[in-house]
């Protein structure tokens, strides 16, 4: 369902592969709550008050000031708040659209096909604006000092790229001595 009570719904997708998530987990949602006059974020699954309590106009996590405007975007100048058991001026929100239009939607490192940025291969991200991460990394633990040769580099338990990435960021996981992962990173 593309729409709640008259107006754009705009529901979380998967990170990986930003399709919908599958029947078991459910994602947030930003949708308008006629109640306060304001877009929202809500989760159904995160509670705004405890189980025996009342919860608060549409269970919103966030909201923006009141508006009737049909166009979400025409609120990100506007000051939300966030519910955090009481109502807190959120210091910054950036919402944009994930459509493009033409290269610069894309950060000149791909194509707009579709609506949709097709990245090159140095890049990646909705609008392709993260460079590839690197294949290992190496920790300030893993430098020597040889006299003749000066600094080496050499990663005992390297720690490699997955392959995944969770929220845009490459998850990176280092092997203990028993070849069992044993630190997950996640790098901006």
């Amino acid at each position: 369902e593309d729409s709640y009570d008259g107006y754009p719904r705009y529901v979380e997708q998967n990170k990986n592969d930003g399709t919908p998530f599958g029947p078991s987990v459910r994602g947030a949602e930003i949708i308008y709550c006629r109640a306060i006059r304001s877009w929202i974020f809500t989760h159904p699954d995160i509670l705004t008050t405890p189980p025996e309590e009342e919860e608060n106009e549409c269970s919103w996590l966030w909201k923006s000031s009141p508006t009737a405007d049909y166009d979400l975007l025409s609120t990100t100048n506007d000051n939300w708040e966030a519910w955090i058991g009481e109502v807190k001026q959120l210091a910054d929100i950036s919402i944009t659209c994930m459509e493009c239009s033409r290269r610069s939607d894309c950060n000149y490192h791909g194509i707009c096909e579709n609506s949709e940025c097709n990245c090159d291969e140095t890049h990646f991200g909705d609008s392709c604006e993260f460079e590839m991460p690197c294949e290992s990394l190496a920790t300030e633990k893993a430098h020597t000092f040889d006299p003749v040769k000066g600094v080496q580099w050499k990663q005992g338990n390297p720690i490699i790229n997955a392959g995944h990435l969770v929220y845009n960021r490459p998850l990176y996981i280092q092997e203990g001595s028993n070849g069992e992962p044993y630190d997950m990173r996640l790098y901006r």
